[in-house]
């Protein structure tokens, strides 16, 4: 997670400060700016114990959140989503990231894998955020 925060933040060129606000993140871990600029930016509210959680893997879910508030606080642009019933796992999709996926897929960011899956718990890599960094900023 703290990597995926670092690569945004740096594409967009935001401000790298931590004042705070995760259980696990300090002041003086490496990352600690690019997850207090996220935060401050609404990318990364945390999970409910008051972590982040630097060290996990990304899911594509989660990773689509990331991406489509970076997007859209970027555009200025806010869609209503594509119908994810096309996608044959769509029912693995966790209730708080169907929005994010289903606009995630109309603004072109994220899109099926093989086989008409969204794979939502699948592992988001690296190769995967350059993709969408540059979707965006392309755009």
């Amino acid at each position: 997670r703290a990597e995926l925060v670092k690569l945004l933040v740096c594409a967009f060129g935001w401000n790298t400060e931590y004042n705070g606000g995760f259980t696990d993140v300090s002041v003086e871990d490496w990352f600690s700016g690019y997850v207090g600029a996220a935060k401050e930016h609404g990318l990364a509210a945390g999970y409910d114990d008051g972590s982040f959680r630097p060290y996990n893997i990304v899911t594509r879910e989660e990773a689509a959140k990331l991406f489509t508030v970076a997007y859209e606080k970027i555009s200025g642009e806010r869609k209503t989503g594509s119908d994810l019933s096309v996608y044959t796992d769509s029912a693995e999709i966790s209730d708080w990231a169907k929005e994010y996926i289903s606009r995630a897929v109309e603004y072109g960011l994220i899109s099926g894998t093989g086989g008409g899956k969204i794979e939502p718990k699948a592992e988001f890599t690296r190769a995967m955020a350059a993709a969408v960094i540059y979707r965006i900023t392309v755009k």
